[in-house]
């Protein structure tokens, strides 16, 4: 019916059962590393992606090859909005609130914003909380939430696509450290940003 989403038949290994895919010579390692960087690519190569890529819509196929599956829920990004994520991401690698602050600007479409000295103040500071951490070790989803959190602050708007962008990296970081629990999201999105 016109209700219903059909596709083709998917015969793979759920990607939360490991005991599967040891069986199956399977490397969890590399799984997770091609699960991250194929939602990586859809976000920021090409502004399409899988919105709800949680361990019952994808499977694991031979050869390491991940299948997402259920595409309802997708997510849409514009150029200035694929600009903003590489341009955060640098700003989280140099640990430089200057550039958060004006990326977070960029994602809101403003130029200029006479509050800029109090932005940067408030991106030095979600900084300071994982300062101990190197920046290939930092949780990429929860700092973004955080410096979205401190844009709704200042009032500044947030596209709403950008909560379905933020869902889909938390939930593809969590299973990808799952899988293999030294993976950096954070140094994966670093060949997208430069």
């Amino acid at each position: 019916t016109e209700k219903m989403l059909v596709m083709e038949y998917i015969d793979g290994i759920p990607p939360d059962r490991l005991d599967l895919m040891y069986a199956k010579n399977i490397d969890p390692k590399v799984i997770a590393f091609n699960g991250a960087d194929l939602l990586l690519t859809m976000i920021l190569k090409h502004g399409f992606f899988h919105a709800d890529p949680h361990a019952g819509n994808i499977f694991v196929l031979p050869n390491n090859v991940i299948c997402f599956i259920d595409f309802g829920m997708v997510g849409n990004l514009k150029q200035r909005h694929i600009q903003f994520m590489g341009e955060f991401t640098i700003g989280l690698m140099r640990k430089d609130p200057n550039t958060l602050a004006k990326s977070l600007l960029k994602l809101s479409g403003i130029k200029y914003f006479n509050q800029m000295e109090e932005l940067e103040f408030e991106m030095e500071k979600v900084l300071q909380r994982y300062a101990y951490l190197p920046s290939e070790k930092m949780n990429f989803a929860q700092i973004m939430q955080e410096s979205i959190n401190v844009v709704v602050k200042y009032h500044l708007h947030v596209p709403s696509n950008f909560f379905t962008l933020l869902k889909a990296l938390a939930t593809i970081e969590k299973f990808a450290v799952r899988l293999d629990p030294q993976m950096e999201l954070s140094g994966l999105l670093r060949k997208y940003a430069i």
